[in-house]
């Protein structure tokens, strides 16, 4: 039993130390998925927001704008950035916020005017997105 106790210690402390790595790991791990949810929210919402000053300004069904206002268009660009870095569909979320948005190539379509229709296909876009199901 005299030479077996050192094998025992070292065995008993590798394992710890092993145990200790994998609840480490697991533990950053769900604070990087925390962190990109955060980051994920924060998107949507300004995305939201975006879209909250957009459509006060622009007419619908012939009628005048109901709400003009000024708003920094750097919040738009904040909107955008977020949803191309942190989303994983990204591509299709921005394509369905452009849509919401009305925003189109003027030399290759048609102004889309306001369409609630994309503003609900937005919505359908981020419930798909993983993890924010729960806000």
């Amino acid at each position: 039993m005299g030479k077996a106790a050192p094998w025992l210690t070292f065995s008993a402390a590798m394992i710890t130390l092993a145990a200790n790595i994998v609840i480490s790991y697991l533990d950053r791990r769900g604070t990087r998925r925390e962190d990109l949810l955060d980051h994920r929210r924060t998107a949507l919402f300004t995305a939201v927001k975006v879209i909250d000053h957009v459509h006060p300004n622009e007419s619908f069904n012939e009628e005048p704008a109901v709400q003009p206002h000024s708003w920094d268009i750097q919040l738009a660009r904040d909107a955008m950035n977020g949803i191309l870095i942190y989303w994983e569909e990204s591509q299709k979320t921005l394509h369905t916020f452009k849509r919401a948005l009305g925003l189109h190539h003027p030399k290759t379509e048609r102004p889309p005017g306001m369409v609630v229709a994309s503003l609900d296909q937005f919505r359908n876009e981020v419930a798909q997105e993983p993890g924010l199901g729960y806000l």
